[in-house]
Formats: C-alpha cells, structure tokens, sequence
C-alpha cells in the first residue's frame, strides 16, 4: 500500500508525504481534530508553481487521534492511510470503468 513515508512534523499539525504503490503521491494532515488526506500527481518543480492540487481527496473529523488536538502518531497516521487507499482505490476503479 505505502511505498515511502516521510514525517514532516509531528505536532502543530501533524504532516507526512509519501508516495502509494501504484505510484501516486499523498499529503496526510491532522489540525485541530481533523485529517486531511490528499493524492497528487508526480511533483513536478518549475520556477513559477511549485505547487500541486490534489486530483483526489478527503477531509473528515477525528477528534479522537491526538492528545493534544493536534498530533497523531505515526501507527495512527499509518491506520488513516490505509482507511483512505482503500476509498481512493475503490473511488479510481469506479471512474475508470465509466
């Protein structure tokens, strides 16, 4: 499911990028109870946008990961992904057979 993972901080929000096996990039955030989960195409860097939007994403309530309203713990972050994969998956199969 998770090819590579990179913690880009852990509290005040909680952040990581990584990238699926299927090869497509993710963005995970949790602030103030809640989980960002964003799915990116391949980065690609230029002088005048650096930035991607997402292609596919999912944001929901969860105040019940952090202590502290906003970090989480890496086996959390982990468990969220792999909730979100499965929805991504299912959601991409659907589209394509459209």
């Amino acid at each position: 499911m998770i090819r590579k993972y990179i913690v880009d901080t852990r509290v005040c929000p909680f952040q990581a990028d990584g990238q699926f096996e299927d090869g497509s990039y993710f963005h995970i955030r949790y602030r103030n109870s809640k989980v960002f989960i964003g799915v990116y195409p391949v980065p690609t860097f230029d002088n005048q946008n650096t930035t991607a939007k997402a292609f596919y994403s999912e944001s929901w309530s969860s105040p019940s990961l952090g202590l502290h309203g906003d970090t989480m713990e890496d086996v959390q972050a982990i468990q969220q992904l792999s909730n979100f994969y499965s929805r991504y998956l299912e959601e991409t199969t659907h589209l394509s057979e459209e």
